[in-house]
């Protein structure tokens, strides 16, 4: 289904996880690139901070990101009611621990800022 730049590629694990395919296209350079975005459609909007509640959880939206990643970076989408939105780069995440077994949070958040300021 497509919706104007935005295509709904397809529903994993129904009204859990929706993941959307964008092209995004720079103008100026005219080159493109695709991002697909993982939509939680679990996310409470009580849960400030979330975190997958069980190991399960945590592995299947892992599933998620593997089936969508090789292609274009994957960005994990979260909208509380405030309207506030989040975007992890949980793919990074996950490369960043199969390469060292481990991921420091706060040097990770830390070069996703300066990584978006350059």
């Amino acid at each position: 289904r497509t919706s104007g730049l935005v295509t709904e590629r397809f529903h994993l694990i129904p009204r859990i996880y929706l993941v959307r395919y964008m092209r995004l296209t720079n103008a100026l350079g005219h080159t493109s690139r695709g991002v697909y975005i993982v939509h939680d459609l679990m996310w409470s909007n009580d849960d400030h901070f979330y975190l997958p509640h069980d190991i399960k959880e945590f592995i299947s939206l892992r599933d998620v990101v593997r089936k969508c990643s090789g292609t274009c970076p994957v960005m994990f989408s979260v909208v509380r009611r405030t309207g506030e939105v989040g975007c992890l780069y949980l793919s990074t995440l996950l490369l960043e621990y199969e390469k060292q077994r481990e991921v420091n949070i706060f040097s990770f958040v830390r070069n996703m800022f300066k990584d978006s300021m350059a």
